[in-house]
């Protein structure tokens, strides 16, 4: 059967301890097509921090949901500015070969961009 590509994003804002635990249960689906993209919005905190320790297995996640896995970890993460985003990435070589549940793409964008639509 095949499994279109489909790309799971995450918005993160000063909130590492939310966004951890959506990471740890969109890690344990069993769809083997996806790419997992956290948004960080220009957190002040230590969020980015907080997901790079997370990808290397020193966080442990704990929820009502779901039990933690350190099978996946580490978690081989991509970083993009919002700049090289748009501009399509660099060249991760081997990326595509890995589990979806194996690699992070993390856009860090430093502004707050706003939108406002209405008839």
């Amino acid at each position: 059967m095949i499994h279109p590509r489909v790309a799971i994003i995450i918005l993160n804002w000063n909130g590492w301890g939310d966004t951890l635990e959506c990471l740890e249960s969109v890690y344990q689906i069993t769809y083997p097509n996806y790419d997992v993209i956290v948004v960080d919005n220009g957190s002040e905190d230590e969020s980015v921090e907080k997901i790079r320790e997370y990808c290397g297995g020193e966080i442990e996640v704990e929820s009502k949901f779901f039990e933690y896995s350190s099978e996946n970890k580490p978690i081989k993460i991509i970083g993009y500015t919002r700049e090289e985003a748009e501009a399509g990435g660099g060249e991760e070589g081997g990326i595509d070969d890995l589990p979806s549940n194996e690699k992070l793409m993390i856009i860090k964008n430093e502004k707050n961009y706003g939108f406002v639509g209405g008839w």
